[in-house]
């Protein structure tokens, strides 16, 4: 792109980071008609950590209308997984009927980037983003660095995509302990490729002593192998250097040994992996999206995932913003809510994984499995009790209430039906994708069980109506009818 020096460029949104969630951001703001600029502080490709797509990131892709392009690409599909981790057996695990990806970071990424371009963004990189300030017309001045040389980009609103660095208002804190992660990419000789074809086939997946290892080949040939550790631990590598420590630690390990057969493509290289969360993740001209907003523990394998969902959001909340400002708290309100959603059941599960390895007695994992419950978890923690019987007569609870609050519709946040009770964390507006109003009118004026569970499953699976009603029924939001 020909830029001149001080020249300054004028955008309506300008997006800092060109990973997934920038990425995306701008894809849905451009398809919506604003004019968008991405700044991205390195060339593309380039090799990135996170090579996982857990098959929940498909509808996501496909909102993106880019499910069919990644598909394409030639990216192997994670079919088998080799665990040793709840004991010291190896066992593997088949996902043939539900595969993920296993992608080279550097052409996903690519291939986003270039789907915002072709919606509509200029981008420009590399781009080094320096601190921002209001101008006069209370619109951002955004000074960046290309090429070395300075450049000025003015905007109505910045979208902070820049990951767990943080660029806008503050950065993010670490949710639990610190996580370091070591890793570096190999590459088979021909004859190691051969008699490891079978090793290689499978992502791996291992609990340490006080560490843990995360394998899988790439389509390039490569294989990628990650070891997760305290930080402290580097003290312990003497004076060794990276490289070694972490071919070190590989030879610790039953599953990822055998790379130490094959070349490093490059010097191991060493990261931050801790779960982060920022204080603040949008204000009345600014949003953060990804990794700005929150990082999640890669044991998860959700990190992509989630880094789409808040650009898809993100960009809804931009667009609400924008073109509705007497909308923009009930955006605001909806986003932060959505964030502190997605860690809390992260961090849920996440400490569940931890507790369960066979190592478990250790203090690397005791400090993972164990987290805070506050006040209102406890509070709204209720007995459990068989569910009703099929001939028993159902009605909503008194104390249920319908409320509004705010929703994504139609690329906007609006305020739409929800439904509060005291036994409800938080009012329940959806269940399964449905609109709870579905659930709601058979409730009206009485009925039997056998016949809800039927009315219910026209609208969801069978299984998630029986569930549904077990948990209403425990929390209280539905009760039997008085004969």
């Amino acid at each position: 792109m020909n830029l001149h020096t001080g020249s300054s460029l004028t955008c309506e949104v300008c997006v800092v980071g060109g990973g997934p969630a920038g990425s995306a951001v701008a894809i849905q703001l451009a398809r919506l008609g604003y004019t968008v600029c991405l700044l991205e502080r390195e060339r593309f490709p380039r090799r990135h950590v996170g090579e996982l797509l857990a098959p929940s990131v498909f509808p996501l892709l496909d909102a993106l209308g880019l499910l069919c392009i990644v598909e394409r690409a030639g990216f192997l599909h994670q079919r088998r997984a080799i665990l040793r981790w709840s004991d010291d057996a190896t066992r593997e695990q088949s996902q043939s009927d539900n595969p993920g990806l296993l992608v080279e970071r550097g052409r996903f990424d690519e291939i986003l980037l270039t789907a915002a371009k072709t919606a509509g963004c200029r981008v420009i990189q590399p781009a080094i983003a320096h601190r921002a300030s209001k101008a006069a017309n209370g619109h951002w001045r955004i000074p960046f660095e290309s090429y070395r040389k300075q450049f000025n980009l003015r905007a109505r609103f910045i979208v902070d995509a820049s990951g767990k660095r943080g660029y806008c208002i503050g950065q993010s804190t670490p949710v639990g302990p610190r996580t370091l992660c070591l890793f570096a990419w190999w590459r088979d000789s021909l004859e190691v490729a051969r008699s490891n074809e079978h090793v290689r086939a499978a992502m791996r997946i291992e609990a340490g002593v006080d560490r843990w290892y995360w394998g899988a080949p790439l389509a390039d040939g490569s294989y990628s192998a990650m070891v997760f550790i305290d930080p402290e631990s580097l003290s312990m590598r003497g004076s060794d250097g990276l490289t070694r420590f972490y071919r070190r630690l590989l030879h610790e390990s039953q599953l990822l040994s055998h790379c130490l057969k094959n070349r490093l493509i490059r010097p191991a290289k060493a990261c931050d992996a801790t779960c982060r969360q920022a204080k603040e993740v949008v204000g009345k001209d600014w949003i953060k999206a990804g990794e700005s907003a929150f990082s999640l523990d890669p044991l998860s394998s959700q990190g992509i995932q989630a880094a789409l969902r808040t650009a898809l959001q993100a960009a809804t909340v931009v667009h609400t913003i924008l073109s509705r400002p007497t909308s923009r708290e009930d955006a605001a309100q909806f986003y932060r809510q959505s964030c502190r959603d997605t860690m809390e059941r992260h961090l849920t599960e996440t400490s569940r994984l931890y507790a369960e390895s066979f190592h478990s007695g250790n203090p690397f994992w005791q400090r993972r499995a164990i987290r805070t419950v506050s006040d209102e978890q406890i509070a709204s923690d209720g007995s459990t009790s068989p569910p009703p019987r099929f001939d028993t007569r159902l009605r909503l609870s008194s104390e249920a209430k319908r409320v509004a609050v705010p929703l994504m519709q139609d690329n906007l946040i609006r305020k739409g039906p929800a439904l509060a009770h005291p036994g409800l964390e938080r009012p329940c507006a959806f269940v399964g994708g449905v609109a709870i109003e579905e659930f709601l009118e058979p409730l009206r004026n009485g009925v039997f069980m056998s016949a809800l569970i039927r009315l219910w499953a026209r609208r969801v699976p069978r299984r998630l109506a029986l569930g549904l009603v077990h948990h209403w029924w425990n929390r209280g939001v539905i009760e039997e009818l008085p004969t």
